[in-house]
């Protein structure tokens, strides 16, 4: 057992060096995740924002009987 109990140290060593390597790739893909997830809120709230009122859009354009002819337009431009 003497000769493994002197080759821990170094082994605890490498563990702590990979887990400290882990904690910090952990961290930087967090970051990540949080400033993606920031990205797509904004570029939801500015689809939402800009989506057209359909309460506004339902119906016809001008009330009916109130359009002119095409004849009318052919003679202002005549």
């Amino acid at each position: 057992m003497a000769p493994r109990a002197k080759e821990f140290p170094g082994d605890a060593s490498e563990i702590i060096q990979a887990q400290a390597f882990q904690d910090l790739v952990g961290q930087v893909v967090n970051k990540l995740l949080i400033t993606v997830q920031k990205m797509e809120d904004g570029l939801v709230h500015l689809l939402v924002e800009d989506e057209p009122d359909q309460g506004r859009l339902a119906g016809p354009a001008v009330a009916p009987g109130t359009a002119i002819s095409q004849d009318d337009v052919d003679n202002l431009f005549g």
